[in-house]
């Protein structure tokens, strides 16, 4: 009978293999549902919403990010070459065999400067102490990192002769310097080329008595302090170590109170707590999730082929972002490199094939109407009106989530100082950083997706109400987030954060998985769109390339939407 009313016309086979109390197969689910898009009005609605909040946040941001209120006239490139300069002149005059670049905030200096008085002067401020550094190094041999080829401050380990490593900030003033030196020392350096390399003046300096120990061999210590050029209420320490005559570390740090919040501290009882409790559950889920995979294995349930395609996304997405970050070696090291980092991929691909194996089949028998245009993507319809509409929701929602939070502050903050860190500065080391750093967004979107889709239906299975479901799975997505615990208006915190969530579980309760990928994946994109006011900085075209990136993901999707009909007319056609 069942058969026969899903062969007469209007016939569902889906609700008829439901209301049986079958599962549903991945091709039967992917059939179901509406093909036709959305209705016009609502896909340029979503369209005009996720560009208008696009745009939103240059202006926010200009008003809240350190780093659009700084002067950055020097783009990487011109900084690691000051920063050969500095080496050089400081005795190390071998050409380098090797070199490579980064930018990273820093964190500390916006803390610094809100406990100044008012009022507080922050264009001036950031023009003499900008709120990012430029890290370079350097070696006489390649730059080796072991075991994935990503250089940082202590990989490869700086142990052979005329390593060094330079920080300057983003005006090109030197800020910490340390190198191995070379067997035989050199010419001493007068302590006048480091006030130089540092933009200050030595005359206004008094010797004092050295604080930190290098962790480079010295056997002379000095040391000055003296008061910031351009910042009131301000001292510099200057630090200067040397071996033999030639520099093996130079300094130059803000001397900040030494008070009681200022000392260090290991790991408060709410710390611990919240690291055990989420430990505590991940190992549960991990091994739920294991006995559900091999428990639909047996019983024949999963969708095998899709789960192989999500994990074989995961891994490529994964290898792409890698391939944006790591330091090329012309060697085979570099193969090497690519293995090791290989099986991080194929680790992360792993599990969620196994999340897949494990989760999906249970999706498809209670709620496959939540997957049915993922099930559509797998099946490589990814021109189908209905995926494209339920990518150009996910898009507005993103934006919007993304938007909010950061207008949450403007509009409810007594003042907006511009002491925040929501960009993403490895999109502005290049194009293949750019091309890397996307690629990495959409392979944490694809997992993040997943898993709060996964751990949400879990929510839904056991407290039955999509509104309990919701805010249950928020809070504990706002419980993960750290900065949360630890602010200091945490209730404020935890309020916007328990909406934002709600937000996105919502969009997952009412359009499935692949609204909520592009949801995850426009919300995390945010950070990539590198611009203020002025679009003829060094690092513009990077935050107008994003931009148009996510733009262009929208109008591709509202026009797939259509179906056919035309921008102008009647519905119907």
């Amino acid at each position: 009978a069942l058969a026969v009313a899903a062969a007469l016309p209007g016939g569902d086979p889906l609700a008829m293999a439901l209301a049986a109390g079958e599962t549903p197969s991945p091709e039967m689910v992917a059939a179901a549902g509406a093909v036709e898009g959305m209705p016009r009005k609502w896909g340029l609605l979503c369209l005009a919403l996720t560009v208008g909040l696009l745009l939103a946040q240059i202006p926010i941001r200009q008003q809240r990010t350190a780093f659009f209120r700084a002067t950055l006239d020097r783009s990487p490139d011109v900084l690691a070459h000051l920063s050969r300069g500095v080496a050089e002149s400081f005795g190390y005059t071998r050409k380098p065999a090797d070199s490579h670049v980064w930018l990273e905030h820093r964190w500390d200096l916006p803390g610094y400067l809100l406990t100044l008085p008012e009022p507080r002067h922050w264009d001036e401020w950031y023009a003499a102490e900008s709120p990012i550094v430029s890290n370079y190094r350097e070696s006489l041999a390649p730059l080796d990192a072991w075991p994935y080829g990503l250089v940082n401050g202590t990989n490869p380990a700086p142990l052979s002769p005329g390593m060094a490593n330079i920080i300057l900030d983003g005006n090109g003033n030197l800020r910490d310097f340390a190198a191995m030196p070379y067997a035989g020392g050199s010419s001493p350096t007068q302590p006048e080329t480091v006030f130089r390399a540092a933009g200050l003046d030595l005359t206004r300096f008094t010797e004092t008595t050295p604080e930190g120990v290098p962790a480079r061999p010295f056997d002379q210590r000095r040391a000055w302090q003296g008061p910031h050029p351009k910042i009131p209420n301000t001292q510099l320490l200057v630090e200067v170590a040397s071996w033999k005559g030639q520099i093996t570390h130079a300094s130059v740090t803000i001397v900040k109170p030494k008070t009681a919040a200022n000392a260090a501290s290991g790991p408060t009882l709410l710390g611990r707590v919240r690291s055990f409790a989420i430990w505590s559950m991940q190992a549960f889920a991990a091994f739920v999730v294991f006995l559900m995979a091999v428990r639909n294995l047996r019983r024949g349930r999963t969708d095998l082929q899709g789960s192989l395609r999500v994990a074989a996304a995961c891994f490529l997405l994964a290898g792409l972002g890698w391939a944006g970050w790591v330091h090329p070696l012309a060697s085979d090291a570099l193969i090497n490199h690519a293995m090791a980092a290989a099986g991080d991929w194929l680790l992360s691909a792993a599990v969620l094939f196994l999340v897949y194996l494990a989760l999906e089949p249970e999706v498809r028998a209670r709620w496959p109407h939540a997957i049915v245009t993922w099930n559509r993507v797998l099946a490589g319809r990814w021109r189908d009106p209905q995926v494209a509409s339920d990518i150009l929701i996910g898009a507005a929602v993103g934006a919007g989530m993304f938007t909010v939070f950061k207008l949450f502050f403007v509009v409810f903050s007594r003042h907006v100082e511009p002491v925040n860190f929501d960009i993403g500065l490895n999109f502005a080391m290049g194009t293949r950083a750019w091309i890397g750093g996307h690629a990495g967004g959409l392979s944490d979107a694809l997992r993040s997706g997943l898993l709060i889709f996964l751990c949400i239906f879990g929510m839904r299975q056991m407290l039955r109400y999509d509104a309990l479901a919701a805010v249950a799975a928020a809070l504990l997505f706002t419980m993960v987030q750290g900065d949360v615990i630890y602010a200091q208006n945490w209730a404020l915190m935890t309020l916007l954060y328990v909406v934002i969530y709600s937000g996105l579980a919502f969009v997952l309760l009412r359009y499935g998985l692949v609204a909520t990928i592009a949801t995850v994946f426009f919300g995390d994109s945010g950070n990539s769109i590198l611009l203020g006011w002025d679009w003829n900085t060094w690092y513009a075209p990077y935050g107008i390339a994003s931009l148009l990136l996510l733009i262009g993901i929208a109008v591709w999707a509202f026009w797939r939407s259509l179906g056919g009909r035309e921008l102008i007319g009647d519905e119907a056609g």
